[in-house]
């Protein structure tokens, strides 16, 4: 049976608890696309692929299940064996084309503090895109475990095992010229924001880029879904990111830094001190 229309396509998600397939033959292109169909297979909580059934090729819909929660408060809630280890950013389009259209053209040295830097994900896309333009990379987080798999990773790193509730005893050697954190200052067991003002005052150099990302996804069962949910409410509100968007890149324009803001399923807060690429 083919499904004529995008209305048709919603009650059929709408109606599905389990697992389904669809002939790739009964889709009709002319009235809807791909990106339509993988779009409300996200919203119905599904994930999409096609496969080749006895040279038939079927879209298949299967239903995710496991909400990804990190409510405990033990110091491994990120560790290498909690299921945040089984998520990984490098391969999402808009994370790396975002930082990649930033810093294209910039031909700065960076000395790069990563706080909350996990298992080094972050870094690895920072490396790639700015190869030999690292001079030196400290990663600060809170579970051993993830900053072991960092090391593994990234040999030449410091790594910094520290709770950021008492971020005032830490005690850096020297100051950076460009500040990368992704989801860390909307923690709920520290002020995000009086940390960051005292990271920007005391641990940056006058001319220090930063990156600030701010989480507009979740996941479940290890794939993102787009938008953050606001606890108590069963859809994703951006009010509350709004909010914190607009503190930051206040706080940044008052210290005279141009700001971008950019992304997706991460929202990125970007100030900076040189010019950045425009967009063609």
């Amino acid at each position: 049976m083919k499904v004529k229309n995008l209305k048709e396509f919603y009650n059929i998600f709408s109606s599905k608890k389990d697992d389904f397939d669809i002939l790739i033959s009964d889709l009709n292109f002319e009235m809807y696309s791909l990106k339509n169909i993988t779009d409300l297979a996200e919203i119905f909580d599904f994930n999409a692929k096609i496969e080749i059934l006895n040279e038939i090729p079927v879209m298949k819909f299967s239903k995710l299940k496991e909400q990804y929660k990190f409510d405990h408060e033990d110091r491994e809630r990120y560790g290498k064996d909690s299921l945040y280890s089984n998520i990984s950013k490098i391969y999402e389009p808009y994370y790396y084309d975002g930082l990649y259209q930033l810093f294209v053209n910039n031909c700065k040295l960076y000395n790069i503090l990563d706080i909350g830097i996990n298992s080094g994900d972050e870094f690895t896309i920072l490396k790639d895109i700015l190869g030999n333009k690292v001079e030196s990379i400290t990663g600060i987080d809170y579970s051993q475990s993830a900053l072991d798999i960092t090391k593994m990773k990234h040999p030449e790193s410091l790594l910094i095992n520290h709770d950021l509730r008492d971020y005032k005893s830490l005690k850096l050697e020297k100051k950076f010229n460009l500040l990368y954190s992704v989801g860390t200052l909307q923690s709920t067991t520290y002020d995000g924001k009086e940390f960051f003002r005292y990271a920007f005052q005391n641990w940056l150099t006058d001319d220090a880029d930063i990156i600030l990302g701010f989480p507009n996804c979740r996941y479940i069962d290890g794939v993102q879904k787009y938008g953050a949910r606001v606890k108590n409410n069963n859809y994703y509100d951006l009010g509350l990111l709004f909010k914190d968007i607009s503190f930051y890149k206040q706080y940044l324009n008052q210290h005279k830094k141009r700001v971008r803001i950019f992304g997706k399923y991460y929202i990125f807060v970007v100030g900076t001190s040189f010019i950045m690429k425009e967009e063609s």
